[in-house]
């Protein structure tokens, strides 16, 4: 695995998507933010965000993409600690933790390979999930009875709702990065865009079909499914999901290939009102979440991609104007 996913594209987004949004979420609350992801050894996001972060939790895990092993080389997690300390020396953070494995084990185990227990007394306000494989993809791990078990991302980010849903703090806002690789497989996701939705949502999905180029007929399924499955989750434990436009970008090529990685990118804001009981509201439409045309970065670009056969609605490359237009953040982030 690379050391760095650093790319004109990552970058862009970074310093031009994330950080005006991270930075008047910072201004709206008053508060620095409380980060929980998986920065690469460099922390380059961090970097990044730093006058606008207080304490970071992150996972590292050892050799990816082959299970966890305490015999595994701690290089990564050596590094990573050794620029967090330095932040935290600074006086950039007050604090940090870092767990040793991947998140969905570590959630899923509630310890990570070296024994620590995961534990979250503090509202995270900036989730960062940067997958560098894709979102079906689950990962092989030994539960703490020493079975072999498989975890998925929609666990791990279950857990993580569940975390922040349980500290016993009123009202909790947060803003939630997640970054996939624009591809599947799946039975769920085929049954999900086929019998599992309802008649408008299925005239939309067949209209997928008349798309030529596999990858883009991939990245709008990937899409609505990733959109149905965040929203049950997080109504589910009584946070309020709401969507920003979907970036298509290229990463770094694909082993043994010069073709580029592509990777979709989601934005998420999340309010749990004081008085929310139960499932919470959802102010958006599925249906019109899909039928928006990706933000499409190409080498740093911001690039123009109209789908022959489908009719898309444009979307801008304007993160701020989306926050504060979003009905969430009007009604409870004032």
């Amino acid at each position: 695995m690379a050391k760095t996913f650093n790319t004109p594209s990552k970058n862009k987004i970074r310093k031009d998507w994330n950080l005006p949004l991270i930075k008047k979420i910072k201004e709206q609350t008053n508060k620095k933010l409380v980060y929980l992801g998986l920065p690469s050894p460099d922390a380059d996001d961090i970097f990044e965000w730093i006058d606008y972060v207080d304490k970071v939790i992150a996972f590292q895990c050892r050799e990816y993409p082959k299970p966890s092993d305490p015999s595994q080389s701690k290089k990564d997690i050596d590094e990573l600690e050794a620029k967090l300390n330095l932040l935290e020396t600074q006086g950039k953070i007050s604090t940090f933790a870092i767990y040793d494995g991947y998140i969905e084990e570590v959630l899923l185990r509630g310890r990570d390979i070296s024994n620590n227990q995961y534990t979250q007394s503090d509202v995270i306000t900036l989730y960062n999930l940067d997958y560098c494989n894709s979102l079906s993809a689950p990962i092989d791990y030994l539960d703490n009875a020493g079975n072999l078990k498989k975890g998925y991302k929609f666990e791990a980010i279950d857990k993580l709702l569940e975390f922040q849903k349980n500290i016993n703090i009123n009202s909790k806002k947060f803003i939630l990065f997640l970054t996939v690789k624009c591809d599947y497989y799946e039975p769920e996701m085929e049954s999900l865009i086929g019998d599992g939705c309802g008649q408008n949502l299925k005239k939309i999905h067949a209209q997928y079909e008349s798309i030529d180029c596999i990858i883009e007929k991939n990245a709008r399924k990937l899409r609505s499914y990733a959109i149905q499955n965040i929203e049950t989750y997080f109504s589910s434990k009584g946070f309020i999901p709401e969507f920003l436009p979907t970036i298509n970008y290229n990463g770094l090529p694909l082993p043994r290939s010069k073709k580029d990685t592509i990777l979709l990118h989601f934005t998420v804001l999340g309010t749990q009102m004081q008085e929310a009981a139960g499932k919470a509201p959802f102010y958006q439409n599925v249906e019109d979440l899909i039928k928006q045309n990706f933000i499409y970065i190409k080498d740093g670009n911001i690039q123009s991609n109209a789908i022959a056969n489908l009719t898309e609605t444009e979307v801008q490359f304007n993160p701020e104007n989306y926050l504060i237009n979003s009905e969430s953040f009007k009604r409870y982030w004032q």
